[in-house]
């Protein structure tokens, strides 16, 4: 959870041109989770003409 109307917080609202006098209106603060993948696992069609799997997964190096 981010801290709301921390920096990363207003940055991120800016980001989205969502306005921080409308946020502070509200009745309580919207939340802003940052998630970070370890993982992802995608599916690449084009790869297959060039001899590749279609498969890949992508893992996140320490």
């Amino acid at each position: 959870m981010v801290e709301p109307f921390s920096e990363e917080y207003n940055t991120h609202a800016a980001f989205k041109k969502i306005p921080l006098d409308a946020l502070k209106k509200l009745p309580s603060p919207m939340n802003l989770i940052c998630v970070t993948p370890t993982r992802i696992d995608a599916l690449f069609s084009d790869f297959k003409k060039d001899g590749y799997s279609v498969r890949q997964v992508l893992h996140q190096l320490a």
